[in-house]
């Protein structure tokens, strides 16, 4: 078993030139989980909209889709950052 951050995993993929990736993204929470506010989706470590944007870049022409944990309150602006960065989105608590 590979272990290692997806940085350094993912570009060792070797994947058949029509593969779509399906990416399921949970990062520690850490500092992103406030009673009040919800959870914040650009301070989980790493960022969930960096997550995205690096396979974004890393994998510009295949299929990709991302199934992210999600706290049952969310901070509004970063699931609104998030979700700029897909083409759609579903949000299921």
């Amino acid at each position: 078993m590979n272990r290692g951050d997806y940085q350094s995993l993912l570009p060792t993929l070797s994947l058949g030139p029509d593969t779509s990736i399906v990416a399921f993204v949970a990062p520690p929470w850490g500092e992103a989980l406030d009673e009040a506010n919800g959870l914040d989706l650009c301070r989980t470590v790493p960022p969930i909209t960096e997550i995205i944007r690096f396979f974004d870049r890393r994998f510009p022409t295949r299929r990709l889709l991302f199934a992210v944990q999600v706290y049952e309150k969310l901070d509004p602006a970063s699931l609104a950052e998030v979700q700029a960065l897909v083409d759609w989105s579903e949000l299921r608590v």
